[in-house]
């Protein structure tokens, strides 16, 4: 069990624009889902899935990767599977240039918190700013659902550290009007650690802290990926 701080590299980079604002390039979402994109790049998942997918963003990304075999997005509101429907059809490319192995695609609507038996034995889970938007009740529940049922062999979690906030000129309150929450980094640690040590154990837990963005990914102890 162990806990790793981020190199500088790691960081986003944020910079001021004239006006004092904070601004972040690239925009925050795209550098987490970047990270998302070299982590099963160096996992060489094949099977991944994405939960509180919303409008795919991330999907689009990892879908182009010819070593995923099998990928899945989740999201609890149905009107943005709906819209991205056609994002589960091959693409030009695929025909072009056959991809080594099959991918099967598809979209399904439901909760972090309520495990489908359809997502087993996945080899990497993604759940990208999404747990600060949970209930309490429901939040209690994600660690059984995601630690304690489906087990994915690593799971990479992001959720905004309101250590950050601070910097916003003017700023009060959390950065999303539906945020629940927004922890520190020792709150998620805390969190996390409760759950990953004593009640779901799994071999490593990794914590990446960056200016806005408290990250952490884990592996299961009866996973081969390194």
């Amino acid at each position: 069990y162990e806990i790793n701080m981020a190199s500088p590299a790691t960081l986003e980079r944020c910079l001021e624009d004239e006006c004092g604002d904070v601004k972040f390039d690239p925009p925050l979402y795209k550098q987490r889902y970047s990270a998302v994109v070299e982590l099963a790049q160096k996992l060489q998942a094949k099977k991944v899935v994405d939960v509180g997918c919303a409008d795919c963003k991330l999907l689009r990304q990892l879908r182009r990767k010819q070593f995923i075999e099998e990928l899945v997005g989740v999201d609890i509101d149905s009107i943005p599977l709906q819209l991205c429907q056609g994002i589960v059809q091959p693409l030009i490319t695929d025909f072009l240039v056959p991809r080594p192995n099959p991918l099967v695609m598809r979209l399904m609507q439901g909760s972090i918190a309520e495990p489908d038996r359809r997502l087993l034995n996945f080899d990497l889970l993604a759940c990208i700013e999404v747990i600060e938007h949970l209930d309490p009740p429901v939040l209690d529940r994600v660690p059984e659902s995601v630690f304690g049922v489906l087990r994915p062999k690593v799971v990479a979690m992001t959720t905004p550290n309101a250590e950050f906030n601070v910097l916003f000129p003017g700023f009060s309150g959390f950065r999303h009007a539906d945020h629940r929450f927004e922890w520190t980094r020792k709150e998620f640690q805390l969190w996390l650690g409760y759950n990953l040590v004593v009640v779901h154990p799994y071999t490593t837990a990794s914590y990446i802290y960056s200016a806005t963005t408290s990250t952490m990914s884990v592996s299961f102890p009866d996973s081969n990926l390194q």
